[in-house]
């Protein structure tokens, strides 16, 4: 299996680090939204949020660059908002795609996190509270 990792710079790529490094996967393909980063190699996307929506279509262009190189059977994001922009493309592209929301969403889902629950075969919370309280996510752990 080849695995696509997505995730903005900052706590969103050191709790996708944590998850990925107890997880079985062929070989991993990287991504995030800073060049230098990291240690390994990696794939560099632009970074949008909310607020700078105008960039959304830049990073497209630079996810479907990864995308059609990569050629991954599943992807993988801890968030944020580019990290689910590449989980969609990754799943009209044929990938199993799986939303990891964060640590820090303690009484509920992110925005990201909420869109996910649609747009991703599995949604993932690091909180049983909030697993509960939602029908399209599940509960498995904590990186904590």
């Amino acid at each position: 299996m080849r695995a696509l990792l997505v995730a903005s710079f900052g706590g969103h790529l050191v709790q996708l680090e944590r998850i990925a490094a107890h997880l079985s996967l062929g070989s991993t393909v990287w991504v995030t939204t800073r060049p230098a980063s990291m240690d390994q190699p990696h794939h560099v996307i632009t970074d949008f949020n909310k607020t700078t929506l105008w960039r959304a279509g830049r990073c497209a262009v630079d996810i479907q660059r990864i995308l059609r190189h990569e050629r991954c059977d599943a992807a993988i994001s801890t968030g944020a908002a580019p990290g689910l922009l590449c989980l969609a493309l990754a799943r009209l592209g044929g990938s199993y795609t799986i939303w990891i929301d964060s640590v820090a969403n303690v009484r509920r889902l992110s925005l990201s996190g909420r869109l996910a629950t649609w747009l991703c075969h599995e949604t993932l919370t690091q909180w049983p509270e909030v697993a509960a309280s939602h029908r399209r996510v599940s509960y498995l752990g904590s990186v904590l």
